[in-house]
């Protein structure tokens, strides 16, 4: 190989490994320039996320005004200066609902940057709930709570119920809802329920009067809850009462459990009427 041809062949090496040089160079600036604007990038979010306080919490708004709305206020203050992001919505929610079983929902919303909100709904006492510590409410779900201020007049009107077990309260509050349902359109205030119990057995004993400021009680055994039976007990007791008051009986107790079965007549004592046993009051 003649020597011009060497020095012609080590020229082009040099420019080859001149070029894959730079080629690594510049892929390795490319590199380093994404990973600096990303460094960087993540340094600036991460300041504006947990330094400059743009998601801080700085208000708790309670949008639902009860009784209930100053404690929930203060209780939940303790979430202002905590990053919005970083806070658990429904560890909240549950803590709040074991803490207050008054309250039926309760709903936690987040408004950024900086804002929360909370709304929610009272339970409807249903009836009176007779405990060791005194008496609680009852609502439609048979949950007891305690009874607020504003429900204290409302209270008043509401009937008792007492149980043997905790599990009773169930057809307590089965057979209340089925007892206002067939007096809701009675404008006269008859039959107006005033106390229910249930013993061991699951089985019902109500209090019922004229009217809801009547003194004057009859006692009613009703038996076990048995919603298939219900409205033909509840018809059966409402022409008892009617046959009675027709013919001046003054009644202590009327049993409809459904037997005896025969009309007018007298067993051990008792007058029955149709399906109901009476028992007559004392003079």
């Amino acid at each position: 190989m003649r020597r011009s041809q060497r020095v012609v062949l080590r020229s082009k090496v040099r420019r080859k490994n001149q070029n894959e040089t730079w080629v690594f160079f510049k892929k390795v600036s490319k590199i380093g320039f994404a990973a600096g604007l990303m460094a960087f990038s993540t340094l600036s979010v991460y300041k504006l996320l947990f330094q400059s306080g743009t998601f801080m919490i700085k208000s708790v708004q309670i949008e639902t005004q009860t009784d209930l709305t100053g404690r929930l206020s203060a209780e939940l203050s303790s979430l202002k200066g905590q990053l919005i992001f970083a806070i658990s919505r429904g560890k909240i929610e549950t803590t709040l609902l074991n803490k207050h079983p008054e309250i039926r929902e309760l709903h936690l919303k987040r408004h950024f940057p900086d804002r929360l909100s909370v709304d929610y709904s009272l339970r409807e006492p249903l009836a009176s709930l007779e405990t060791t510590g005194g008496f609680q409410a009852l609502d439609s779900e048979a949950k007891s709570f305690p009874f607020l201020p504003s429900m204290s007049q409302a209270a008043s009107h509401l009937p008792e119920v007492a149980v043997e077990h905790p599990q009773s309260v169930i057809p307590a509050v089965a057979f209340i809802q089925s007892w206002n349902k067939q007096t809701s359109g009675n404008s006269s205030g008859q039959n107006s329920l005033k106390k229910v119990t249930v013993d061991d057995l699951d089985e019902i004993t109500a209090e019922i009067a004229d009217s809801p400021d009547s003194a004057h009680r009859l006692r009613l055994i009703w038996g076990k809850y048995e919603p298939e039976n219900f409205s033909e007990k509840f018809l059966r007791t409402t022409q008892v009462e009617n046959d009675l008051k027709e013919k001046q009986i003054s009644a202590q107790a009327i049993n409809v459990k459904g037997v005896p079965q025969g009309e007018n007549s007298i067993l051990e004592g008792r007058r029955t009427i149709g399906r109901a046993v009476v028992s007559l009051a004392r003079r």
